[in-house]
């Protein structure tokens, strides 16, 4: 999937977890400068579109450990605090990781910010 504003990802990867059902994993691939793992308590801006993926694993429609935020560059200590903490990855072999670990159910799912690169790069 892909989205502009990062927070209209959140209900359709939310909605397809739900149709899985329980016992189906989903990764998800975070493409972006951004962690967006804040919430309303830790956000220094208090803006929607930097708690979309915390709002998905905090909802479990994603675990941790099928996540990668690659790219991400531009983070809130809470978020550097709450990657430490839950585990999420930063790599590629961590995407092929998370993608057959949900093998048993076939991979679904992603999330594609639009800020994964710096200018020049």
């Amino acid at each position: 999937m892909r989205g502009g504003e990062h927070a209209v990802s959140a209900p359709p990867i939310e909605a397809h977890a739900g149709r899985l059902g329980a016992g189906r994993r989903l990764s998800v691939l975070q493409l972006d400068a951004h962690g967006d793992l804040n919430t309303p308590e830790t956000s220094p801006s208090g803006n929607d579109w930097g708690m979309p993926l915390r709002m998905l694993l905090d909802g479990g429609a994603v675990e941790p450990a099928d996540v990668v935020l690659w790219g991400a560059r531009n983070l809130d200590p809470p978020e550097v605090e709450f990657i430490a903490a839950t585990g999420i990855h930063d790599d590629p072999g961590a995407l092929r990781q998370a993608v057959t670990d949900c093998s048993e159910s076939p991979p679904h799912g992603g999330r594609l910010g639009v800020t994964p690169v710096r200018p020049g790069e």
